[in-house]
């Protein structure tokens, strides 16, 4: 009886993991579709690409991992289902939506995944009209440190 007991609740573990959707299932389970493109970097690459400006570097070095997906040429069903799935995965991982910006066609989307007041993932969603691309960066910051970062980053783009 016992056996059976347990090779049960191993089944149902098994079975209930399975089921499970989240940010990380979304990546794997497009990663390979048609039209596809998909990469994970862990930051200490971006050692290479650090300058003279010392926030940009403070906050790159808190930058744990980045994995982005992009998909082209998608049909008006499968750029509906694919928004449907992220933004499903989304709220089962308990991102909470930060904003959006409707800018020249595309509509940007910032998400994140808070523990206490530190950021612990951030993903990014830029949606065309038929592709998609999403950035998700694992992070050790904190939300003051990501919110002055975007701010300043849109200051540096209307100035553009």
């Amino acid at each position: 009886m016992k056996k059976l007991i347990i090779l049960f609740v191993l089944i149902f573990s098994i079975s209930a993991c399975k089921t499970q959707y989240n940010v990380n299932n979304f990546y794997d389970r497009y990663q390979n579709t048609e039209n596809s493109m998909s990469f994970k970097a862990p930051l200490f690459l971006a050692s290479l690409m650090l300058d003279d400006d010392q926030e940009f570097n403070a906050f790159i070095e808190k930058v744990k991992s980045v994995r982005v997906l992009s998909l082209q040429d998608l049909d008006d069903a499968k750029h509906d289902m694919v928004k449907k799935d992220i933004q499903s995965a989304l709220t089962k991982d308990g991102f909470e939506n930060w904003f959006n910006v409707n800018q020249d066609g595309m509509n940007i989307n910032v998400s994140a995944q808070n523990k206490g007041k530190a950021v612990k993932n951030v993903v990014v969603s830029l949606q065309g009209s038929d592709n998609l691309i999403f950035v998700n960066a694992k992070t050790q910051l904190t939300e003051n440190e990501l919110v002055a970062f975007i701010s300043k980053l849109m200051k540096a783009e209307d100035k553009n």
